[in-house]
């Protein structure tokens, strides 16, 4: 990742939801960011400038967000590090895979 940048907890579930969302739905756009997290196109927006600005994401002529290959691997490398702490706390701690859990990890 970058010397001097810090990604937030937020642009890294944006990552992850691009992520996601491509191979559920292969083209990504702003308003199904938007939709699948529950936030408005203003915020998606936001959170796109400045991923774009970090050269995580960038966007082709028809305006679908694209993870760059810098991207992709953080995206990916988040995802695996959430699905180790949910295996963590269902396998070992016995936890229910729900409510708080869910929440927490964002049913990633």
């Amino acid at each position: 990742m970058r010397k001097n940048f810090k990604i937030r907890d937020s642009a890294e579930k944006y990552l992850i939801t691009i992520l996601l969302l491509r191979k559920k739905i292969q083209t990504v756009r702003s308003v199904d960011v938007a939709r699948e997290l529950l936030v408005s196109k203003a915020s998606v927006s936001n959170a796109i400038k400045m991923l774009r600005h970090e050269n995580l994401v960038c966007m082709d002529e028809r305006r679908n967000l694209i993870l760059t290959e810098e991207g992709l691997k953080y995206a990916t490398s988040v995802l695996e590090r959430y699905r180790e702490v949910e295996s963590l706390l269902t396998e070992t701690l016995k936890l229910d895979k729900g409510s708080p859990l869910d929440n927490a990890l964002g049913n990633l």
